[in-house]
């Protein structure tokens, strides 16, 4: 769907490693295919609103969300609610990986 943007990561998780690619279209790119652990950092669709408020118009926000589609089964959930609580499921969730 966006080969130039695929390759352009691809490129970047070479060699291999540990990466956080932050990505809308994150089945659109094939990016499932790559990763060995998927962290769906979700927020109420409000929250979202009012964060993107400053940067886009309503129509460019729904445009942008319109063809998102969160990961079916995320291995963890973060839920961004507050930067303390996102902090501590985060550092919780790293805690994890790190004894794998």
């Amino acid at each position: 769907m966006h080969p130039l943007l695929q390759k352009k990561i691809m490129e970047q998780v070479h060699p291999p490693g540990n990466y956080v690619i932050d990505a809308a279209l994150y089945y659109e790119l094939g990016l499932d295919k790559i990763a060995e652990v998927t962290i769906l950092v979700k927020a109420p669709l409000s929250e979202i609103k009012k964060r993107m408020c400053s940067q886009y118009t309503p129509r460019d926000f729904q445009q942008r969300t319109r063809f998102q589609h969160p990961p079916k089964k995320p291995d963890y959930v973060i839920y961004n609610h507050s930067l303390q609580k996102t902090r501590q499921e985060t550092f919780a969730i790293i805690k994890i990986l790190s004894r794998k």
